[in-house]
């Protein structure tokens, strides 16, 4: 028994406990802490840690899973960087603006956040937030089309809505409607004309509100508890109603299960091939895992934040593999043609243009091009890590 609880701990505890300052800062959970005085570097790094970098990363596969749907096969890589930068600086500004409102509240609950700590001024962080929206804003409307800037105007407004009222009044589970705008929005960038026609972009977005509903509900035990009528509540509303953690961690149980069968349902809803079904189907086993860890003592902080990183890396594996097993089902052979066609004209470029000598001078400086950035690269990695230790 005793070793079967510290195997329960430690899914929790490595990931939230030990992952150490800089994933915490990742996460946007304080990873810098508390100090008397902060380097440049740290202060610079807090604009960054603010944004909570870790989940920046579910922006795009989920996005990206509608568009590349949407589309048939992979879009041109330009655009897939555009739209990727564009999800990622919006998830950006709407974080850094829920940490803004916040700031009294994360005095006690998460005291070494960059505002409380006042590595970031909460003025400073205001406008900070405002500029990023407003990129992704600029960014979607030159690169894509009125519809998918629409849907991206009615997601901000929405997360700043939410922040400010909705989590509050009506609780945690009015977000997943939001993040379901996700997939609708990378839809909409590349088939406007069929969003309200197709029922798959529709599914999608089902598909993000069960996986939000389990996200938000295993984070919740690790906020404040508060006692109520001699029991336990937690700091947030469910829906209208404050859950006792026990609860709480039963939701994000139900939530995560009903996920697991909706992402084995999309292999037959979706035009997706068995490598999307070994790619999400292992993460939805360990974050059922996770969840039935939470349950077994959801007061514990550790446990729940466990179990809310496992369900962010689950929404990543999910959205990511739909894209993976497309990309490479659908469009690498094209990828592959056209790097043999570069290939090619490089080829035809050396023979009929560089001859002897010359040919021998090119494929020098190539060489020493590679080592010079790959130094740089190395040099810069080591300084960074250095900064960071001391």
């Amino acid at each position: 028994m005793a070793l079967q609880g510290e195997t329960e701990d430690s899914l929790g505890t490595v990931i939230a406990e030990h992952a150490g300052p800089l994933l915490k800062g990742l996460m946007g959970h304080g990873g810098i802490g508390r100090k008397e005085k902060y380097s440049f570097f740290e202060r610079v790094f807090s604009y960054f840690e603010i944004t909570r970098p870790f989940l920046l990363t579910m922006a795009p596969p989920i996005t990206g899973a509608g568009a590349i749907l949407a589309n048939g096969r992979m879009p041109h890589l330009f655009l897939v960087i555009l739209g990727s930068a564009a999800a990622c600086i919006a998830t950006a500004g709407i974080h850094t603006f829920n940490d803004w409102w916040d700031r009294k509240r994360d005095l006690e609950a998460w005291p070494d956040r960059p505002i409380p700590t006042a590595r970031i001024h909460s003025g400073l962080a205001l406008i900070y937030s405002l500029i990023l929206m407003a990129m992704s804003i600029a960014v979607v409307w030159f690169a894509f089309n009125a519809l998918a800037t629409t849907v991206l105007c009615i997601a901000l407004a929405l997360g700043i809505v939410y922040t400010m009222f909705l989590r509050d009044v009506v609780g945690y589970l009015s977000l997943p409607f939001i993040i379901a705008l996700f997939p609708l929005g990378g839809w909409a960038a590349f088939s406007p004309q069929t969003l309200f026609t197709s029922p798959i972009p529709w599914v999608l977005a089902v598909t993000a509100i069960i996986w939000q509903s389990a996200h938000i509900m295993v984070h919740s035990p690790s906020h404040p508890i508060r006692t109520k009528d001699g029991g336990l509540i937690t700091e947030k509303k469910a829906f209208f109603f404050y859950p006792t953690p026990v609860a709480a961690a039963w939701m994000g149980f139900w939530f995560t299960l009903v996920m697991f069968v909706v992402s084995a349902a999309l292999f037959f809803m979706v035009d997706l091939g068995w490598l999307y079904l070994v790619i999400a189907l292992p993460m939805g086993v360990v974050a059922l895992l996770s969840t039935i860890v939470l349950v077994k003592d959801p007061t514990n902080k550790a446990r729940s934040m466990g179990a809310f990183n496992v369900a962010s890396m689950y929404l990543i594996f999910v959205f990511g593999a739909i894209v993976v097993d497309i990309f490479l089902r659908k469009s690498l052979q094209d990828y592959i043609v056209g790097a043999s066609n570069l290939l090619g004209a490089l080829g035809r470029f050396f023979l009929y243009h560089v001859q002897g000598t010359s040919l021998l001078l090119y494929i020098a400086g190539a060489v020493v091009s590679v080592a010079v950035t790959a130094f740089a690269v190395l040099s810069l990695s080591k300084l960074l890590l250095k900064t960071m230790r001391h």
